[in-house]
């Protein structure tokens, strides 16, 4: 038998946490909502703030033709949706336009843009560097650099 001692175990310190994200997911959605005016031309429903990944539209009344364009393009084909009815588009667009094909008017559309998911770390505590700096004195964060006379 040998007379060395046996192998130490690996301590407890040395091993390192799992590493871990825990966050929550926040979708931004922009709305609007109109009731068409009678005639046959298209109407502008909304104009959103940037390109949604995908829009909901909605009418109240027997059907509306929408059509989705981006800012400084032409429009894209006709969607008409008939009945009172919702649809989810998986496009992007800037801007939906709606018109009543057949001149009346006065139904309501609304158009809602809904933007990716935005992810917000919940941790309480976060490992790494801080993210607040410290002051540094005010002659080393001067632009202007001293000159004798």
């Amino acid at each position: 038998m040998p007379s060395a001692p046996p192998k130490i175990g690996e301590r407890a310190t040395a091993k390192r946490r799992e590493p871990t994200r825990t966050s929550e997911s926040f979708d931004w959605y922009e709305s609007a909502r109109i009731v068409l005016a009678a005639g046959t031309a298209f109407q502008e429903v909304v104009t959103f703030s940037g390109r949604p990944e995908s829009i909901i539209l909605d009418t109240t009344a027997v059907g509306v033709d929408f059509r989705l364009r981006h800012r400084g393009e032409s429009a894209g084909s006709v969607i008409r949706i008939e009945g009172i009815a919702t649809r989810v588009l998986d496009v992007s667009a800037e801007i939906v336009e709606a018109r009543d094909p057949a001149g009346v008017g006065g139904q309501g559309v609304t158009a809602t843009g809904r933007f990716m998911s935005r992810n917000i770390d919940v941790r309480a505590h976060r490992a790494g560097p801080s993210r607040e700096r410290p002051l540094g004195l005010a002659e080393d964060l001067s632009t202007q650099i001293a000159t004798s006379d």
